[in-house]
């Protein structure tokens, strides 16, 4: 097992995603003494450049559980969430552990094992599982991961919670009492903003002449895929329109396999691209869409939209207006939030039709992610809601 040393700050993100790993490359750069850990075997959402960070010279350990993570096979799953806790715990030495979005079991493990070696737990709330897993795997599932995760909360020396919202939750679990909110954010820096027409469009061969949709990122059982597929399927009735799914997930395979979709030659499902290439992706589109079920607004919060105000493309938010992701899109002015499938065909035929418009909701996303991504700021709020001192 490889160690990630005695530094005394670890964070571990088991998706790996490009936020958290810029992140720490960044603490890295201006004197932090972190590392950095994720499941390498997890392929359901994509991940930061970790080659790029090794280089740059930030200790990254990418456990390997020798196949595929398995999210949706609960047996298998019970499994790989307690191999991939143990060979944290085994690794990961440092002096505070910020962990984020870890399984439940994975990060009870790693929770225990913090305790014993007197090392300090951050938890990074991203989302509350337990909520997400009723939605699939029943009452008696969901009431035991319920508790795993209130464990988790209460015996966790600090919480860091990602909207206002699951900071009332977390108080209202009760038995923790240092918890402070930090909203996510996409690494502006490295998606920066690209013509539509550019190497990855044409290599891929994109129609020119098209009106592109573009979904990018995880695509799961959650995020309203028989909806979305219908109001494709409306939205294809009209020629000028194309669709570009670079996904994974439940959903996304849903969408492939639909006999009309995958019969479009205006249809295109080319799973989750690398880092590298995700700005020139991105803004191969004109118009970008993000989705959530209702039932999943208190659970989760969709961070692929972060990512598409940077590419200064606009948004439409296929979520209920609650959800703090469609409430940054209205409150940037960088695009609608739409809760059915109706209106999702409407604002997406609005903007075809509204070319000014279009390019001001993109320009404003952009601004706004300018305005509240950037380096510093991202470093000075990371640093003071999880009360991390300067190393």
């Amino acid at each position: 097992m490889t160690a990630v040393g005695e530094a005394r700050l670890s964070i571990v993100d088991f998706g790996g995603h490009p936020f958290t790993a810029t992140l720490a490359g960044q603490l890295h750069d201006e004197g932090y003494d972190v590392t950095y850990s994720y499941c390498s075997s997890n392929e359901m959402c994509p991940t930061g450049n970790m080659d790029s960070l090794r280089e740059r010279g930030l200790e990254v350990n990418g456990i390997d559980l020798g196949h595929s993570f398995a999210k949706h096979n609960p047996i298998k799953r019970f499994k790989d969430e307690v191999i991939y806790g143990w060979r944290l715990a085994r690794s990961v030495r440092s002096e505070t552990i910020v962990a984020c979005q870890l399984p439940l079991i994975s990060g009870s493990i790693l929770r225990t094992a913090a305790r014993l070696r007197g090392q300090r737990y951050v938890n990074w709330l991203q989302d509350f599982q337990s909520d997400l897993a009723a939605l699939t795997s029943g009452k008696t599932v969901a009431r035991i991961l319920t508790w795993f995760e209130a464990q988790q909360i209460r015996s966790a020396d600090h919480v860091v919670c990602i909207s206002e919202g699951f900071a009332e939750r977390v108080k209202d679990i009760g038995g923790q009492e240092s918890v402070a909110v930090l909203p996510n954010w996409a690494p502006v820096e490295d998606l920066d903003v690209q013509p539509r027409i550019n190497e990855w469009s044409t290599s891929n061969g994109l129609d020119e002449r098209s009106f592109r949709v573009s979904y990018s990122g995880t695509l799961g059982s959650k995020h309203r895929s028989h909806e979305l597929g219908i109001a494709i399927k409306e939205l294809l009735t009209d020629e000028r329109f194309e669709f570009v799914f670079t996904a994974a997930g439940v959903g996304y395979n849903e969408l492939k396999s639909d006999p009309v979709l995958a019969a479009s030659d205006r249809v295109h499902f080319w799973g989750l691209q690398d880092y590298d290439d995700l700005p020139k992706v991105l803004g191969a589109a004109d118009v970008l869409v993000a989705t959530l079920d209702p039932t999943a607004t208190e659970a989760c919060v969709p961070s692929k939209i972060l990512s598409y105000l940077c590419a200064g493309r606009p948004i439409v938010a296929f979520m209920d207006s609650a959800c703090p992701s469609a409430q940054i899109v209205e409150e940037a002015e960088a695009g609608v939030a739409t809760t059915t499938a109706g209106d999702l065909v409407n604002a997406i035929t609005k903007f075809v039709n509204e070319p000014e418009d279009r390019k001001l909701a993109g320009k404003q996303g952009r601004s706004y992610a300018e305005r509240n991504f950037s380096r510093d700021a991202v470093i000075e709020r990371f640093v003071k809601t999880s009360t991390i001192e300067r190393f």
